[in-house]
């Protein structure tokens, strides 16, 4: 397990999948249809727990030079801060390694409750997966 620092707030354009994991691709796909002549940074996956069962999960693209609007897109702001997570180099090879590193992830006592789980894919092999972790002050409350 490692630990990652965001120093700032991640600015993200987001396309929501229909359904998980079976929209995963498809939501990505299109993503990539709507921002492809901006420079982008790094893709991401945002995937949070539904109130009654089940994942919301969108695609996600950090880019060079923030648009302030892009048709068919929201924005999703990525929290400063600690994470707690773990890297799978070769990705590709090994698809369900990530849903099991976010079972273990989410074990741990001091997640942020109200997070959610990233994947960060910095390069077209390797993601990083990451959780938030609570503020100490936030943990007393």
């Amino acid at each position: 397990m490692n630990s990652y620092h965001l120093a700032e707030d991640i600015k993200l354009y987001t396309v929501t999948a229909k359904s998980f994991p079976e929209g995963v691709q498809t939501a990505f796909e299109h993503l990539h249809s709507l921002t492809s002549k901006y420079e982008a940074i790094a893709y991401y996956g945002i995937s949070q727990a539904k109130a009654h069962g089940g994942i919301t999960y969108k695609a996600a693209v950090a880019l060079k030079e923030p648009a302030t609007v892009i048709p068919e897109l929201e924005t999703y702001t990525l929290q400063a801060g600690q994470y707690r997570g773990r890297e799978i180099l070769n990705f590709r090879d090994r698809i369900a390694g990530i849903g099991n590193v976010f079972q273990e992830l989410i074990q741990h006592p001091d997640i942020d409750k109200n997070g959610c789980c990233v994947e960060v894919y910095y390069n077209d092999t390797d993601v990083r997966c990451m959780v938030k972790i609570e503020e100490p002050a936030a943990m007393n409350k």
